[in-house]
C-alpha cells in the first residue's frame, strides 16, 4: 500500500499520526478474511501425461472442451463457447435415458495462455442465465475457479481452486460440506480429460 503526498513534510506528519501502523492493521484484517475464505476453498491437483500446450488446448476450442468436460456418465452439448475474457461457455449436461438436460455456464475472467485460467461457474437455464442448482438449492450461485498449469517433467500439473463468491454463510458452509462429492465429480471430469489427451 503506497500513498503519494504533496511533500516530505506531509508524509512525515502522516507517519507521526500512525498511518503506517493503521495501514498494517488494515492489511492484517484483509489477510485474516482471505485466510478464512481459503480454509473452505476446494482444491484439486492432477498430473497429466501431456505437455502444457496440449493440456491448454483442451480448453481452447468447443470441440475439445465439449469432448471431456462434465460429470462422469453425462453427455455434453456445447451451446456457446467464447474463449476470451468476458466470454461464456454455455453447455447442456445430458443425463442418460432422455431425461431433461441440466445447464451450466463458465464466465471467463482471466485467460493467460498455458499459465492460468479463471472463470465463474454457475448452473444456468437454457438461455444461459444463472439459476439455483436444481439438485442442491443451497449450493452457491457462483463459484470462482482458478486453474493453474505448470510443467511437471514431460507432463503437466494442473491445480484447480474453487471458492464461492457473493455467497451467504449458509451457502459457504454447504459448499465446504460438498468437497468430497466435488472431488469425485471433478475427478471423473479430469479422468475424461486424461483419456482425451491420450487419444
Amino acid at each position: 500500500m503506497r500513498h503519494r503526498l504533496a511533500s516530505a513534510e506531509e508524509a512525515e506528519a502522516k507517519r507521526k499520526m500512525g498511518a503506517v501502523e493503521l495501514g498494517g492493521q488494515t492489511l492484517a484484517r484483509l489477510g485474516a478474511v482471505l485466510d478464512e475464505g481459503a480454509a473452505s476453498d476446494f482444491v484439486l491437483t492432477r498430473e497429466l501425461a501431456a505437455p502444457v500446450g496440449r493440456v491448454w488446448q483442451a480448453w481452447a476450442t468447443p470441440e475439445a472442451l465439449g469432448a471431456w468436460w462434465g460429470p462422469k456418465g453425462l453427455g455434453l452439448r456445447v451451446e456457446r463457447h467464447e474463449f476470451r475474457v468476458g466470454g461464456l461457455f454455455h453447455y447442456a449436461m445430458l443425463p442418460p435415458g432422455g431425461a431433461p438436460p441440466m445447464w451450466g455456464r463458465m464466465h471467463f475472467r482471466v485467460i493467460e495462455p498455458e499459465v492460468r485460467l479463471e472463470w465463474i461457474n454457475s448452473f444456468a437455464d437454457e438461455a444461459g442465465e444463472i439459476i439455483r442448482p436444481p439438485i442442491a438449492p443451497q449450493f452457491p450461485l457462483e463459484v470462482y475457479n482458478r486453474l493453474s498449469f505448470e510443467a511437471a517433467g514431460p507432463g503437466t500439473r494442473i491445480t484447480l481452486r474453487g471458492r464461492p463468491i457473493r455467497a451467504s454463510a449458509e451457502e459457504r458452509a454447504f459448499f465446504a460440506g460438498m468437497h468430497a462429492s466435488m472431488e469425485g465429480g471433478f475427478g471423473g471430469t479430469f479422468d475424461a480429460l486424461r483419456a482425451w489427451l491420450a487419444r
